[in-house]
């Protein structure tokens, strides 16, 4: 299983565009991008936010690949949810932040 993407998703061409590049390959499994970015520094960029999620629903609309995205919170798993992201994780960052 590949899963692929952008760290941070900061545009939404930038993540249309990767997603259709990775869609391309046919080697991708899921579509993933750091819509929400932990920081141990406040002030720190800290993602995108819930403003990215409209742009992975778009990018699955597109090439038919399933999203997921890191989360912190319950209200983060509410949110990806509501924009039908397949799966959410807590990754090494959100354990030790």
């Amino acid at each position: 299983m590949i899963i692929s993407g952008p760290c941070s998703a900061e545009t939404e061409e930038q993540v249309l565009q990767t997603a259709q590049r990775l869609a391309a390959t046919g080697k991708v499994d899921i579509l993933r991008a750091g819509i929400w970015k932990p920081r141990t520094k406040p002030g720190m960029f800290e993602g995108i936010g819930v403003k990215g999620l409209p742009w992975l629903l778009q990018a699955k609309k597109l090439t038919g690949i399933p999203t997921t995205v890191e989360v912190a919170t319950g209200k983060q798993v509410e949110d990806a949810l509501n924009f039908d992201v397949e799966c959410t994780g807590s990754g090494r960052c959100v354990a030790w932040g």
